[in-house]
């Protein structure tokens, strides 16, 4: 497959087919083209949605090269494998593994207001990391989208409510940052947190929460 052969039976010439690029890797190397010229002869599809890859011979590839009988001292019938279908395993981010679950129904923005706040649950927002959270039921499954009790706060077990208008990551493995505020007294962005990592973890989403300066601050679900 990887010798192309140049003449006729009693004159021919070999060539190989793996070619190399005009270009180097990070170490200086010479890159090396393998799969060029064995993919050509087949129709092949990336089905990236599915995780898979489907092969088949192409119909336009017809003619198979004669080998002269001298080049080998015996010859066989050249036979193609049968199409094959080839799963791809998924790698997510490390958070979507390692996480802590919060299924607590006082977070929802339907519930009243209490004492719970978020200062000392996560990790400080000057820390390098966030507590990775995923939020479950009966507690809800995303932060609250809007500001809960329309921006007065008094709510979610607390007093001072924070939310997000972020659009949830709908890729697989995607990552945004979502801005976090957090609502009071008529404001909905009386106090904030800059930035919250939120992870597509396949079929859920882990939150990366940062424990708010002041108590009586607490994250709203729905």
């Amino acid at each position: 497959m990887y010798i192309q052969i140049i003449g006729d039976p009693f004159s021919y010439t070999c060539y190989s087919v793996i070619s190399t690029l005009k270009a180097n890797d990070a170490n200086s190397n010479p890159i090396w083209i393998l799969g060029d010229f064995f993919m050509r002869h087949f129709y092949n599809v990336f089905d990236m949605q599915n995780n898979r890859i489907g092969l088949a011979l192409s119909t336009s590839y017809s003619v198979v090269q004669t080998v002269p009988d001298s080049l080998f001292p015996s010859t066989g019938s050249i036979s193609f494998p049968t199409p094959v279908t080839v799963a791809i395993t998924e790698t997510l981010p490390p958070q979507c593994y390692n996480y802590t679950t919060i299924s607590d129904a006082t977070r929802l923005t339907t519930a009243p207001a209490g004492g719970s706040c978020d200062s000392t649950l996560f990790n400080d927002v000057n820390s390098e990391f966030p507590t990775y959270v995923r939020f479950i039921s009966p507690g809800g499954t995303r932060l609250a989208g809007s500001a809960p009790n329309s921006a007065q706060g008094i709510a979610c077990g607390t007093y001072v409510t924070g939310w997000t208008n972020a659009t949830y990551p709908s890729s697989v493995g995607q990552t945004v940052n979502a801005f976090i505020s957090f609502a009071y007294h008529g404001n909905p962005n009386f106090s904030y947190i800059y930035w919250i990592p939120i992870t597509n973890c396949n079929g859920f989403y882990v939150h990366g929460l940062y424990g708010p300066n002041n108590c009586y601050y607490r994250y709203c679900t729905q």
